[in-house]
């Protein structure tokens, strides 16, 4: 443009610069900088393109994931007395909030407002939604209040990431009561209703999901993928399968297609009701419809199996996973182990359970308690000890079920002074009997014929540390 006698105005080098930044070229128009301003003899015009050219680079670098360099052009530019603008200063923000640290996006949001660039709605957007993702809701409700302080109105996105937070809690009069808030000042959108129906199935509170899905269709809000899958699994978690599957009928029908996470819940819901062989008949139905089942799907169906006792099935879809390419992960062996040992098949569960460790996936505790019911039930106590000794080396440590399943096996077998000294270890670990627990001993002693006083002992000494250790109500989280 020079050799032609025009000078490049404020547009045409903010165009260029964005052009340059969009193709990665940041640090060309750093050194382009001084260029365009040496035709400029207004001091503050030169201050503010040098602002708005440095900024175009400052989001460039923050977009391509270069933060630390983005922060030290802003220090930079302090230092020469030029101030980024809203949208630089946001665009670190919205990186830190996304990258859930809120320590530096409330050290940059700070900043920003100690040099007068004055957060708008979209940067409080960002924090509120950053302390909500952190499970800080203390200060996104100082943030919250603290907008509102400023002038600055809350939007949609606003209450929709306060609903998400307090539901991530499973704070639901909080989140109804600011739902309802919500209505005198914004319309609600279908984040917000899927929020909420989330929210309220996480806590079994299913009527009232149903009201919220039935109001949003009353308001004209087509649901969606999201808020089938989200009722549906809520229903099939508290066993009401009949409405889950008229839901997943109804879905259909109204052209909403179910995804591999609608059909694992369809298959987890008529697993849990026992009704495997429909659940077999989901599974099959998945591959016409080009959807291959995954990680979930296989652990739900093996589990399945396993649950109603049919462990020969479940060894089959163990073994299709893995020809699929799909690695079994604890919860896989952990229910397949589970079930071989319920069937009495101890040797293969053990073969398993080898393997398992081999394929460098870690037993947990549910792993362990398997193979230790299974190994009581035979009456193996040398290699329950073994087990133990070998998850307590790796970290992992017996719980009540386990020590319930030696108890158990102790009684069954008659050895009752072993079965008290395992009560007694397990008291000392901290571990604390349950009702289960009274009950196998219970159900030794009723057994026999003759009167037992260290089975009485054992009633008594797991009566009263029931008693003792009732569960106390769980703390509420207060505004």
């Amino acid at each position: 443009m020079d050799e032609f006698g025009c000078s490049p105005n404020e547009i045409a080098w903010t165009t260029f610069y964005k052009g340059l930044a969009g193709f990665g070229n940041s640090e060309v128009v750093v050194g382009l900088t001084d260029k365009m301003v040496s035709n400029c003899a207004d001091v503050s015009a030169v201050c503010q393109l040098k602002s708005l050219c440095y900024s175009i680079v400052i989001i460039d670098l923050v977009q391509r994931g270069y933060i630390v360099k983005a922060e030290e052009l802003i220090a930079e530019m302090r230092g020469k007395g030029i101030l980024p603008n809203l949208l630089a200063y946001s665009s670190v923000v919205c990186f830190w909030c996304h990258a859930i640290d809120m320590a530096n996006a409330m050290r940059f949001f700070v900043q920003m407002k100690e040099v007068r660039v004055y957060p708008d709605v979209v940067t409080y957007n960002m924090m509120i939604h950053g302390f909500c993702q952190s499970g800080e809701l203390e200060e996104a409700w100082v943030m919250f209040d603290e907008m509102k302080k400023e002038a600055i109105f809350p939007s949609v996105v606003t209450y929709n990431s306060l609903i998400y937070g307090l539901c991530q809690l499973e704070e639901l009069e909080e989140a109804k009561a600011l739902f309802d808030e919500m209505l005198t000042r914004v319309c609600p959108d279908l984040v917000t209703y899927n929020t909420l129906i989330c929210g309220l199935c996480g806590t079994d509170e299913l009527e009232e999901a149903k009201a919220m899905f039935d109001e949003m269709v009353n308001k004209g809000f087509q649901p969606d993928i999201i808020t089938y899958n989200t009722m549906m699994y809520g229903f099939c978690r508290a066993a009401q399968f009949k409405e889950g599957m008229a839901l997943f009928g109804e879905m259909e029908i109204k052209g909403v297609t179910p995804d591999i996470f609608t059909y694992n819940t369809v298959i987890y819901g008529l697993c849990r009701a026992g009704e495997i062989s429909e659940a077999y008949q989901i599974y099959s139905s998945m591959s016409n419809k080009g959807i291959s089942p995954n990680l979930i799907t296989y652990n739900t169906l093996v589990d399945g199996f396993c649950q109603v006792g049919n462990w020969y099935a479940a060894m089959r879809f163990f073994n299709e996973m893995k020809k699929d390419g799909i690695s079994p992960d604890v919860f896989t062996y952990s229910s397949i182990i589970h079930g071989l040992c319920r069937a009495g098949k101890l040797g293969t569960a053990w073969f398993e359970f080898v393997e398992m460790t081999k394929n460098g996936v870690p037993p947990n505790v549910v792993t362990y308690t398997s193979i230790v019911h299974g190994l009581s039930c035979d009456h193996k106590f040398d290699d329950i000890r073994y087990i133990l000794n070998a998850m307590k080396s790796s970290g992992v440590f017996p719980n009540v079920h386990t020590y319930t399943s030696i108890i158990g096996g102790f009684c069954k077998a008659g050895s009752w002074m072993e079965a008290k000294h395992t009560l007694l270890e397990m008291l000392r670990e901290g571990v604390i009997p349950n009702v289960v627990t009274l009950n196998v001993v219970r159900h030794a002693h009723l057994m026999e014929r003759d009167r037992n006083e260290i089975a009485q002992f054992l009633e008594f000494m797991i009566e009263g540390q029931i008693a003792i250790h009732e569960k106390h109500p769980r703390r509420k989280f207060a505004r």
